[in-house]
């Protein structure tokens, strides 16, 4: 089993280019993907940053990411680019991308530049949207950021955000820890998503102090027991791991099984 991670940088398309807007509001910048294999081990990574073709770097987009004119202006065509990245695809068994947005930006853009490629549609009909899968996994309708996410999980973000290969290594490393059942819904705790029975969390100060009593042993004294939100919580039900949950930020009583 291969799996890909990508992340598209994108800048939005000069406000002169009233026609081509109307099809895509913006253009891929950089496109980075890292792929794992079976064991979730990075074995390989794809970076390129692509030349856009109607006008130049948004000041806005500039301070986002890092990428600015002198960067982009020699680099491959979105053809050459996209070519290169669906290539470099052909073994994957499934493409990851952290929310639907890249995945209706290359839909879009190749529409806007008549793109075609024997494997486009091959790369589409693979592509996931691991941010959806993470969110149903910890039972919430919420879109999460893909930082919080790694914040949450009690890891920090590796790189820089907004650079594309980074956050597909991010998201890999989400979806890697995801795969841990035991390790992951012990850290639930620290999801800024409200339990079944808990308030809600309203800062990242408040999921940090719920992590950190999460990790007391003061606060859940058993070792077998998980501090969860409300999905992880019954999940770990099942899994018969516990005995206690809590149910309010430093309450803890009986789980119901």
């Amino acid at each position: 089993m291969i799996y890909v991670f990508v992340d598209f940088e994108m800048n939005m398309i000069d406000s002169e280019y009233k026609k081509e807007k109307k099809i895509c509001k913006s253009e891929i910048i950089e496109i980075g993907a890292v792929k794992l294999d079976e064991d979730y081990n990075e074995i390989d990574s794809f970076k390129s940053y692509v030349k856009p073709a109607y006008g130049t770097m948004a000041s806005r987009i500039i301070k986002l990411t890092g990428i600015t004119d002198d960067m982009v202006e020699d680099a491959p065509s979105y053809a050459f680019a996209m070519g290169s990245f669906i290539e470099w695809c052909a073994d994957a068994d499934v493409i990851y991308a952290w929310s639907e947005n890249d995945l209706r930006q290359l839909r879009k853009e190749a529409r806007l530049k008549e793109y075609t490629h024997p494997g486009l549609e091959s790369i589409i009909s693979r592509w996931k949207d691991f941010q959806k899968e993470y969110a149903k996994l910890i039972g919430t309708s919420r879109r999460i950021s893909l930082s919080d996410a790694v914040f949450y999980l009690g890891e920090n973000f590796q790189g820089a955000e907004h650079d594309a290969l980074w956050d597909a290594r991010n998201t890999a490393e989400v979806f890697k820890l995801s795969k841990d059942e035991e390790n992951f819904f012990r850290i639930m705790a620290a999801m800024s998503v409200p339990p079944v029975e808990a308030p809600t969390l309203n800062s990242r100060a408040d999921a940090m102090a719920g992590r950190a009593m999460a990790n007391s042993r003061s606060v859940v004294p058993s070792s077998s027991a998980l501090y969860c939100t409300g999905f992880a919580r019954r999940k770990a039900a099942r899994l018969g791991r516990v005995t206690t949950s809590v149910l309010a930020w430093g309450t803890v009583m009986p789980l119901s099984t």
